[in-house]
């Protein structure tokens, strides 16, 4: 079913890598929120590059790099301010007379925030000065093609998402065996499309004896920090944090849970469902994007999908297939090791620096 590319990929690199290190910029890097661009440049450097994340107008642009690499270029899909525009396009202009190749790692086909007036003269001149795209699935790829045939043109390489193993701080702790109440866990960014308003609603109308949840997670959005509040409010099985979580938070919300459940209405790649399989719990999450590739992947046991709405039923089924046996040990995460990752974006920009 997936879509042919007009262009091939590039072939993952030997493991022996040859020539001078790169200097490779990413934004974000190191001085990120989300674990995932951290390891992404950990992943780099481990090949012997040199890796920097100072990225913005002329006067912070990394002079020297290579290769430079966009997590989510936002800013060329929606107007945010006249100074983010101003400042988007100097980079583009920057990143034209320099000669660094520029990287989009394909998280999402776009921006899910669509609250600002849509770019399109900046995402046209995004889409013109990308050199190569990173995907994390085939799904992914797939379906950007479909949205943005434009971009079929491009050379391309296929990563998996990297596990969070790495980023341990305690040793993973082994499930329990279900027993009620059953202990719930919500993980990740608190936006209206992650339905974590829908998740409390139907948790706290079952009987505290049955099911606890909590949920954890920085919220931008002040309305739907609201909307949580007065969901959880007066719920005695509900426990909701908002704001930013430490590692350390995260790692123990997730370790004192059976499972992790993330009812989204929209999701190409889902980090928060390869830290909670990364701790060993099974995860609910609905069947789309990438989310179908990673069950084949890990198996059924371990990731629960569900067509449609998330609603009373689906909760209902998935407790039910959260208590029955069968499931010991740890999902099989073995394809979605951070070296073998490293060394295929390594032989990615080296390919496209070359041209």
């Amino acid at each position: 079913m997936n879509q042919a590319p007009s262009r091939a990929p590039i072939d993952p690199p030997a493991p022996a890598r040859a020539g001078a290190p790169l200097n490779i910029t990413v934004r974000p890097g190191w001085n990120s929120q989300n674990p995932f661009t951290i390891m992404f440049a950990e992943a780099l450097a481990a090949q012997g590059n040199t890796v920097g994340d100072r990225i913005g107008g002329v006067r912070f642009y990394p002079f020297g790099a290579d290769v430079i690499v966009l997590h989510w270029p936002d800013e060329y899909f929606f107007v945010r301010s006249l100074k983010a525009t101003a400042r988007a396009f100097l980079f583009l202009l920057a990143k034209w007379l320099l000669g660094a190749k520029l990287i989009w790692v394909v998280h999402n086909i776009e921006p899910h925030d669509k609250d600002k007036p849509p770019f399109p003269t900046g995402r046209r001149a995004l889409f013109a000065a990308i050199d190569g795209l990173v995907f994390l699935s085939e799904t992914s790829r797939t379906l950007l093609y479909q949205r943005w045939p434009e971009l079929k043109a491009k050379p391309f390489t296929v990563v998996s998402h990297g596990h969070y193993k790495g980023r341990a701080i305690a040793p993973m702790t082994a499930p329990r065996a279900v027993s009620e109440p059953v202990r719930l866990a919500y993980i990740g960014q608190l936006r209206p499309y992650k339905s974590a308003d829908t998740l409390i609603e139907l948790v706290r109308a079952l009987p505290p004896e049955s099911v606890t949840l909590k949920v954890g997670g920085n919220c931008p959005d002040k309305g739907f920090a609201q909307r949580l509040r007065q969901f959880a409010e007066g719920a005695p099985n509900v426990a909701l944090s908002l704001g930013l979580l430490s590692d350390s938070e995260i790692e123990q919300q997730v370790d004192g849970a059976d499972a992790v459940i993330l009812p989204y209405r929209d999701i190409l790649n889902s980090g928060s469902a390869i830290y909670a399989l990364s701790r060993a719990r099974p995860v609910l999450a609905p069947r789309l994007g990438s989310l179908i590739e990673l069950q084949q992947q890990v198996g059924a046991n371990w990731l629960y999908l569900y067509e449609g709405e998330f609603n009373a039923e689906v909760l209902a089924s998935f407790i039910a297939w959260l208590k029955a046996p069968g499931r010991e040990g740890e999902p099989d995460l073995s394809s979605h090791e951070w070296e073998p990752i490293g060394r295929q974006l390594d032989g990615f920009f080296r390919q496209l620096k070359a041209r």
